[in-house]
């Protein structure tokens, strides 16, 4: 990883100094401070396949999280502190490599062009979250975040280094400002894990000027956002959301959300949501459902619609290509017998909507596509057994696929010790490119232990098959270890 020099980089690494300070303050003075510790080790093995079974990249991944909440409350209208932390770091130690081929998918080997990939490192470490909090401030008036911060709502997930305030303004209503500089890849303790499609950022001060010139040199992006959400406790919760990227090259985005959640009935529910894309002039999201349910009769029916047109940054070429819009109709029906077992159907219709018009004049005409397909599922939740079945299949002008999946899980030690498995087979057909169309076989098995307190060790092994790619075998283990007082 490549440490940046700067203001950004040096409050980054001087807020996880802080984090680690406030460990030792838990182990020092625990009974006046809740805190909640939190790791997550995750190993993986596999290789990857060409079309031809030669191997093309052997991997032995490891990720390790670490997860830190500190909060102290001075009563119970009285502001409340904390402190939440989460890092991460990727380590590849396999093969970059594939062997008979002898490519290589490596970022230092930058005197072989073909096989530089930008973006590949065997070593990676990143800051998802990491901010302060100052809660109920001026009996329960504002509520104050500072750091590295995470949002999401209709307009999706967004990470920023800055500060955010909510104001409620009463009973009814509250109100949510944010600004700062929007986390991109290529900086110290970031990736581009949200970032807006269409462009990839990096670190280019190493880098020979005529190396991957696609590859754009990270830059600063201002962020100013601004919401208004009805109260929690009200029959029908609504949000409205307004937010701008920028930076030296233009608008990288700026966008309008709404969405709303009403309860018109006990058993009706109706929800709605869109997202319109200024520079593009139009919807990215659009629909909604409504939902009946009658717990009493274990019965349920969800009918939606949505809409979704993929947008770009509008500094990239993607921006000028014109991407279908997606129009997709669902209806579910769910029922609960009285005992462990759940039945549930999905019936759903596709439009692909190749015949709109879009901003390339250049694009040929193409009519609409259609596309529909339904799965039908069950699931037994018992004490000791956990069993479930899907089937699906789909039919359309763009192909046709189905399979079948069976779950099971058999925990003989409540609590403290688990068996899991999986097997699916799938056939899929590709009108465009039939040579590419055959079934699909995945096998996976696993377990998870309980190993103390505060401890668990789950590991499972994958195996697919299919023509297009042969074999794949995968190994993974995951520890989780979390302490509270």
């Amino acid at each position: 990883m490549r440490w940046r020099s700067g203001a950004r980089a040096r409050a980054l690494r001087a807020l996880a100094t802080s984090a680690a300070s406030c460990v030792s303050l838990v182990s020092l003075s625990a009974g006046a401070i809740e805190y909640d510790v939190h790791a997550e080790s995750f190993a993986q093995a596999y290789q990857v396949r060409g079309p031809f079974g030669t191997p093309v990249l052997s991997t032995r991944r490891f990720t390790q999280t670490l997860t830190l909440a500190v909060t102290h409350s001075f009563g119970e209208r009285a502001p409340s502190l904390a402190l939440r932390v989460r890092l991460r770091f990727d380590g590849e130690f396999g093969d970059s490599c594939g062997g008979l081929a002898g490519r290589c998918l490596e970022e230092t080997t930058r005197e072989r062009r073909t096989d530089f990939v930008p973006g590949f490192e065997r070593r990676s470490v990143d800051l998802p979250y990491a901010y302060f909090d100052a809660s109920n401030l001026f009996r329960g008036l504002l509520d104050v975040r500072v750091g590295r911060v995470l949002s999401s709502d209709v307009l999706g997930f967004f990470a920023f280094d800055g500060a955010r305030a909510r104001a409620y303004l009463g009973r009814f209503a509250t109100v949510e400002v944010y600004g700062g500089l929007e986390v991109r890849g290529g900086f110290a303790l970031s990736n581009a894990r949200f970032e807006r499609d269409g462009v990839l950022r990096l670190d280019r001060s190493a880098w020979e000027p005529s190396l991957a010139p696609f590859v754009t040199d990270s830059k600063h992006a201002p962020v100013v956002a601004v919401a208004i959400e009805t109260a929690p406790w009200m029959p029908a919760f609504a949000r409205a959301t307004y937010r701008r990227v920028w930076t030296a090259d233009g608008t990288s985005e700026e966008r309008l959300g709404a969405a709303i959640d009403a309860q018109l009935h006990p058993r009706v529910r109706l929800e709605g949501r869109a997202a319109y894309s200024l520079p593009h002039r139009a919807f990215s999201v659009l629909g909604g459902s409504v939902r009946y349910e009658n717990r009493m009769a274990g019965l349920s029916v969800d009918a939606g619609f949505e809409r979704v047109r993929p947008t770009f940054d509008p500094s990239s070429i993607w921006a000028s290509i014109w991407a279908d819009s997606v129009d997709e109709a669902r209806l579910r029906v769910a029922s609960r017998a009285r005992g462990p077992w759940m039945i549930s159907a999905i019936a759903h219709g596709r439009r692909y909507a190749q015949a709109e018009s879009g901003p390339s004049t250049n694009a040929p005409s193409s009519g609409d596509r259609w596309h529909g397909g339904a799965t039908f599922s069950f699931v037994y939740d018992g004490t000791a057994w956990d069993l479930g079945a899907r089937a699906v299949g789909e039919v359309g002008a763009v192909g046709a696929r189905g399979g079948v999946d069976v779950d099971a899980a058999f925990e003989p030690w409540a609590g403290r010790l688990r068996f899991d498995g999986r097997a699916s087979l799938w056939g899929n057909y590709d009108a465009s490119r039939p040579e590419r169309s055959g079934p699909t076989l995945a096998l996976v098995a696993g377990a998870a232990a309980k190993l103390g307190p505060i401890a668990w060790l789950h590991v499972d092994g994958e195996y697919d098959a299919n023509a297009i790619v042969g074999h794949r075998a995968r190994v993974q283990a995951t520890l989780v270890i979390g302490a509270q007082p």
